[in-house]
């Protein structure tokens, strides 16, 4: 088979010259081809936000930064969670962006695609702004579309998104690690106390019987069983005194008559009398308010008071004794008035408080009483749970290093959320969606030369074929170089009148079929230009690169 033989500059222009029209015609045809496709591209309109990350005020030397990973890593998670599906279907679902320029056509997981790729996030560290360097790095979050009022729109909507995903995710890492921390706080606290309350069972159950508590604990039952003997002593003197003030109240009236001018004086009782009746008072109430039986040594004693009493009186006054008093009134000339008496409420409240004495002995001789109790099981019983002890003080201890160790990271975790809330937001919009004035994309321009390029270079190169498929030598290199000899001799080609009929009529053929050919392709690029939105539909995979 023969190859394509240049040797030349010659060779190769004389191979142009010979197949000119297989470049000059797909040159032509793709040319066109392209420019009207060019011309049908939409203008695409991209609208940008610039946003700032702020360095943290305080270093990590000082305050750990609670805020998981690092700026880039964030900022990954931040834009996979604003492109995510959920994210994207959100927002197509809202009623301003039911109608988003070129989604017409498109299913609803195509349009998600769609506008996935038309979004873009850029991270950049040395980008200037008005005023100099940037204080720290930053990155842009663009979105293009033929509409540039959408695209302006739709980026707001995704500024919007992007602080809402941001703030979420700041702060789910800002409280993580507090509420990470506070939970073991509260365990180990809840293991603590129940460590706590189990050694406090243990010293309590073990406390006073160990043998070195034995002297203290028969110190300590002498001591209450004296004290209750003083403190029954106390309580029979109370009765007694209460008794006689019960009387007492008993033979005064509450209140007193107030005469202008008394007749006669009252007539006085005798106080033998007087003394056995409140006697025979405080012996009935040991009796009946408290229940003493006749052997109880307070009833023995009144009996005794009484007998030694009846012995100095006569029949009449025992009896007189053992009868109430009859109030005694005097008798005035003028209208009597009545006034509080001051004695019966003296007594009144003299009787209140011995009665709240009494209680108060009750109540502490009940509290001797099982005190009495628990030190007389305490010398009963033989030390035991020493070992226990020990134990419990050795968990005890561990679990508050524990409790400790907690603590001090939860601070650690609390002082590095504070900072993080005075930090605020760690990125800022420095500039919000702008509306783009004039399409960024398609650069047409460079889209028509580089078509008309490439249209030149498969023209030129389906000349190289076609000379390569016609078996057929044109110079005198191609003979040199297929029969290895050297050409001496060259004869022209004889030209006759029925050759150039025939090369007459090739021609017209040549340039009929052209023309045919020039119509019919005319024809189908009117047709795509008729039906750009078809076209471009079909092309869009092809275009989306081109954006």
């Amino acid at each position: 088979m023969k190859l394509v033989n240049l040797s030349g500059p010659q060779d190769v222009a004389a191979l142009l010259i010979r197949r000119k029209w297989w470049v000059i015609l797909p040159f032509i045809g793709l040319s066109a081809a392209v420019m009207l496709i060019t011309t049908m591209l939409p203008p695409m309109y991209v609208s940008q936000s610039l946003i700032i990350i702020n360095p943290r005020a305080v270093p990590n030397d000082f305050v750990k930064d609670l805020l998981a990973g690092t700026t880039a890593e964030r900022l990954s998670i931040i834009t996979a969670r604003l492109l995510s599906d959920s994210t994207l279907k959100i927002i197509l679902n809202e009623q301003d962006f039911q109608d988003i320029p070129g989604y017409a056509t498109l299913n609803f997981q195509q349009k998600i695609v769609k506008l996935r790729k038309q979004i873009d996030v850029q991270f950049s560290g040395g980008e200037q702004f008005q005023g100099g360097q940037l204080p720290s790095s930053a990155f842009r979050i663009s979105y293009q579309n033929s509409d540039n009022r959408m695209a302006q729109k739709l980026l707001k909507r995704l500024i919007d998104e992007f602080r809402k995903v941001e703030g979420s995710i700041r702060e789910d890492n800002v409280n993580t690690l507090p509420d990470f921390f506070q939970t073991q706080v509260d365990q180990a606290k809840a293991k603590l106390d129940e460590s706590d309350a189990k050694l406090k069972a243990v010293q309590i159950r073990f406390r006073n019987e160990l043998p070195t508590q034995l002297d203290s604990n028969l110190h300590r039952l002498e001591t209450l069983s004296t004290q209750n003997n003083t403190l029954r002593s106390n309580q029979t003197e109370y009765e007694l005194q209460k008794a006689l003030l019960e009387q007492q109240l008993s033979v005064i009236p509450k209140q007193t008559a107030k005469p202008a001018t008394p007749k006669k004086p009252p007539k006085p009782e005798d106080p033998k009398v007087k003394a056995y009746r409140e006697t025979w008072k405080a012996l009935k109430d040991l009796r009946t308010v408290r229940g003493l039986k006749g052997g109880h040594p307070d009833v023995v004693r009144m009996e005794r008071a009484l007998s030694l009493q009846e012995e100095e009186m006569t029949k009449e006054q025992i009896a007189l004794g053992k009868e109430d008093p009859v109030p005694v009134g005097t008798a005035t000339d003028d209208v009597e008035t009545l006034q509080a008496n001051p004695e019966y409420a003296t007594l009144e409240l003299t009787l209140e408080t011995l009665r709240k004495k009494i209680a108060d002995i009750d109540q502490k001789i009940g509290q001797n009483e099982k005190a009495i109790e628990t030190y007389n099981q305490y010398v009963n019983q033989t030390p035991q749970g020493a070992q226990e002890l020990t134990e419990a003080l050795r968990e005890n201890n561990n679990l508050f290093k524990e409790h400790q160790e907690m603590s001090a990271r939860l601070a650690a975790a609390r002082l590095s959320a504070s900072a993080a809330d005075k930090q605020g937001n760690q990125f800022t919009v420095y500039d919000e969606a702008s509306l783009p004035e004039l399409p960024t994309k398609p650069s047409k321009p460079k889209i028509r030369i580089a078509g008309v390029a490439l249209s030149l270079l498969i023209g030129v190169g389906l000349a190289f074929l076609v000379d390569i498929a016609k078996q057929k030598t044109w110079t005198q290199s191609d003979i040199t170089h297929l029969l290895g000899v050297k050409v001496l001799a060259e004869v022209p080609r004889i030209t006759t009148r029925n050759a150039v009929t025939k090369a007459q009529k090739r021609k017209v053929g040549f340039v009929t079929s052209v023309g045919l050919a020039s119509i019919a392709y005319g024809f189908v690029l009117y047709f795509a230009y008729v039906h750009s939105g078809f076209v471009l539909r079909q092309l869009d995979p092809l275009i989306q690169k081109l954006y």
